[in-house]
């Protein structure tokens, strides 16, 4: 270090490196891509470049980077880092395509993977701004059955040889979906947060990695997303020349911010402080999160810029006096804060729940949430997993809104749309219907949210119909609403209540829903897979395959045989039949009277068997398929390469990566097979005139 200026010079090379690489690497590949028609597909963190605009210039950027990874990361997944630096480099430089290198390292072992586990995975990846999927993957190996000395492990195995491989079409169907819609108009978010590269490169030369690995975000992306803002990184280039200001809104593009945020920056170039004092004094809002900027970039004229952007920064920004002083301060048509304890909240007494937090009371202060959860209402103290990406399109707003913990939720969301009509879009089988059921505040609608545990859905706003509507119900569903009548589904017994957008309100006692039938068994079991002798069991109750020492290493698929007695009132035309397989490891085929009802894949998902069950004796069998480390851990030494391969591919193994010393023997194997409890449910269409 040598006094002051070793910063400077650390930035300069770094910017040197930045332009370099664009130079060398970058737009020489774009070139000859374009030349040769094809797409550049770039992950562009790790270059010696801005990453954001690296982003913003590839042809497909690409992100990585699981939630949920190496059993460490929780899947409600709000770091700030790689995957959200790619999607806002997207966003600020109009690509609109996000590609994904999607599940690596999952786990460390790669057989682990469920099917359930991968779309949790996905779900933030499109929360993220992923819209385009490759996979880790398929590896191109010709043997038929699995060898886990010859495979690639930082991916998770999604092949042939899985024992699940049959019912991948599930979720691939499901982020096609996801991905058609998440291409449509363009991302909306009402948070720009200045990027810190240009402060991580006073800090640390030609270590692109530590750019943004050592820099602590802390608890500000939960914050944020968790609260219902989501948000773009901007960087220096975007900020001075892209960014133009109206009124209050700094405006990129199509997108329109709300709030400017300095994370924490402690040096910064002067020009991009002078851009944000002029975002400022038009009518915008900044806000600096623990400090205001100090120190200038750039060795050249570095002290008189340095006393620059401290007079500016003072003359921006109050001090902040303590943890609940905001730091307010009016600055020509608009206003900026200051908070501390906003990022680092190290010490526990600073975080505060949701309904109180200062820096979200700010916020709130000025624009209400996109995503609105009433924590009072709710008795939250934070919110654990419901969370969603908004894009516009013309006059159609797409929410995507995914439940990403282990509790179903039933509950009111504002949604900040009015003046429109909402239609559900359900990505898992691709049906669409209007939703019958919300309430036009004024300010935001209202929609009721049922998820299961890790279940997803779109909320699709179009243009008002004008067609009347429910604004209230306690029943289960809203199926139609027509001029003289209102149809529900509800799912017990009692008294049923709804309110129409025109104030009137109707109300309905039931009283002849039958209860719900549990199916106890007994149970037949039969397993037949790869390498296992065939085995039949009749059991009274149901538990885990990897209870039972002969049955803990199958991996494949176990057949449960019972019969069940249905009642004549199950059976009534405005009777809806469903099926409940309860806990199941991992997936479920239903058939009933053999007739294929369905299949199961996520917790909390059933199976609609309406038109399958019949009065009196019904024969159902569920095909459960689990997952192959069952079949992996319990392998004492490494398959032998084929006879007729080693020729080609030799007679030994690859043990470089010592790999059966970590799958054998594996514990604990996840659960495994049919658990319930396994139920009939009953629901009932009810019609009132209105």
């Amino acid at each position: 270090e040598v006094d002051d200026v070793s910063p400077k010079i650390r930035y300069d090379v770094n910017e040197f490196l930045h332009h370099t690489g664009i130079e060398a690497f970058f737009k020489p590949m774009l070139a000859w891509c374009a030349e040769h028609n094809v797409k550049a597909r770039i992950q562009p963190y790790g270059f010696v470049t801005d990453n954001i605009e690296g982003a913003g210039i590839a042809d497909l950027p690409e992100m990585e980077i699981s939630a949920g990874e190496k059993d460490a990361v929780p899947w409600f997944d709000t770091r700030i880092g790689p995957k959200k630096y790619v999607a806002s480099g997207a966003h600020l430089y109009g690509r609109n395509i996000v590609t994904v290198e999607a599940y690596t390292y999952q786990h460390w072992e790669p057989y682990r993977a469920t099917l359930e586990e991968l779309k949790i995975a996905s779900d933030i990846f499109l929360r993220s701004g992923a819209n385009k999927f490759y996979n880790h993957g398929y590896t191109g190996i010709p043997e038929r059955g699995i060898a886990p000395t010859r495979g690639f492990y930082a991916a998770i195995h999604i092949g042939h040889d899985n024992v699940w491989w049959p019912y991948y079409p599930k979720l691939s169907e499901y982020l096609s979906r996801c991905c058609y819609l998440l291409r449509q108009g363009a991302f909306t978010s009402d948070v720009a947060i200045y990027s810190p590269l240009a402060n991580q490169w006073t800090i640390d030369a030609l270590n692109a990695r530590r750019w943004t690995r050592d820099f602590d975000w802390g608890e500000l992306g939960r914050l944020l997303i968790a609260n219902g803002y989501d948000f773009d990184l901007i960087n220096d280039d975007v900020l001075q020349n892209r960014a133009t200001f109206d009124g209050d809104a700094l405006r990129i593009g199509d997108n329109a911010y709300r709030f400017l945020l300095l994370p924490n920056i402690e040096a910064m170039p002067l020009k991009s402080l002078q851009r944000i004092r002029d975002f400022v004094d038009r009518g915008g809002t900044a806000i600096a999160l623990e400090r205001t900027p100090q120190f200038s970039t750039g060795f050249e004229e570095h002290r008189a810029n340095d006393e620059a952007v401290r007079k500016l920064a003072g003359e921006l920004f109050a001090d902040s006096r303590g943890r609940l002083d905001d730091g307010c301060r009016e600055y020509g048509e608009g206003r900026t804060y200051q908070l501390r304890t906003v990022m680092d909240r190290s010490d526990v007494l600073d975080r505060q729940s949701s309904a109180l937090d200062p820096f979200l009371k700010v916020l709130r202060e000025h624009l209400a949430p996109d995503f609105g959860i009433d924590f009072v209402r709710m008795a939250w103290r934070d919110n654990p997993g419901l969370t969603f990406v908004h894009r516009r399109d013309g006059d159609r707003h797409i929410y995507f809104v995914t439940n990403v913990q282990e509790y179903a939720i039933n509950m009111p969301v504002a949604f900040r749309v009015t003046g429109k009509t909402p239609w559900l879009w359900n990505p898992y089988d691709g049906t669409v219907r209007l939703l019958h059921a919300y309430e036009d505040c004024g300010n935001a609608t209202t929609v009721p949210i049922r998820l299961a545990p890790y279940a997803s859905t779109f909320i699709v706003f179009e243009p008002d119909d004008g067609r009347s509507h429910v604004t209230f119900t306690n029943a289960r569903d809203v199926l139609d609403v027509g001029a003289g009548h209102v149809e529900l589904l509800v799912d017990a017994n009692g008294s049923w209540a709804v309110q129409f957008d025109d104030g009137s309100a109707r109300r309905v006692e039931i009283a002849d829903i039958p209860s719900v039938l549990a199916l106890s068994g007994p149970w037949k079991l039969v397993l037949e897979g790869e390498g296992f002798a065939p085995v039949e069991r009749s059991l009274e109750r149901l538990t885990s395959w990897t209870e039972d020492p002969e049955l803990r290493h199958f991996s494949g698929t176990g057949r449960y045989a019972t019969e069940f007695t249905v009642p004549e009132a199950y059976l009534d035309v405005s009777m809806v039949v469903l099926f409940n397989p309860g806990d199941v490891g991992e997936i479920a085929d239903v058939y009933i009277n053999n007739a294929y009802a369905g299949t199961t894949w996520m917790r909390g998902q059933h199976v609609d068997v309406t038109d399958v069950v019949r009065e009196g004796a019904n024969q159902l069998e569920v095909r459960v398929t689990n997952t192959l480390i069952n079949r992996v851990a319990g392998m004492t030494e490494p398959p032998p390469v084929p006879e007729e391969l080693r020729e080609r591919l030799g007679a030994g193994v690859n043990d470089a990566h010592n790999a059966m010393a970590h799958l054998s023997g594996f514990e604990p194997l996840p659960r495994s097979g049919l658990l319930g409890p396994v139920t009939i449910q009953p629901l009932k269409r009810v019609t009132l005139q209105r």
